[in-house]
């Protein structure tokens, strides 16, 4: 696939007396590393590194996950007065 770049270099004809152009591209979606803690240990540690998109999508599965369980715990002691 051609991109942008290269077809108007390549309509431009003689590039030689033209200095090349330096495109940075933009990362709108970075890679982040964050690190997590063992609970019971000092020595565990666990570093994670993703895409911003993919962290705040596990986040928000994860949080969600939490509230679900939270809402279809049953009482363990019911109807006995205690």
């Amino acid at each position: 696939m051609l991109t942008p770049l290269f077809l108007m270099l390549l309509a431009s004809g003689d590039t030689g007396s033209q200095k090349p152009v330096a495109v940075k591209a933009v990362d709108h979606d970075p890679i982040i590393c964050r690190t997590y803690e063992t609970t019971g240990t000092r020595l565990g540690r666990k570093r994670v590194c993703m895409r911003k998109s993919d962290m705040v999508r596990d986040e928000f599965e994860n949080q969600k996950t939490l509230e679900k369980s939270m809402i279809d715990v049953k009482p363990r002691f019911e109807g006995t007065g205690q």
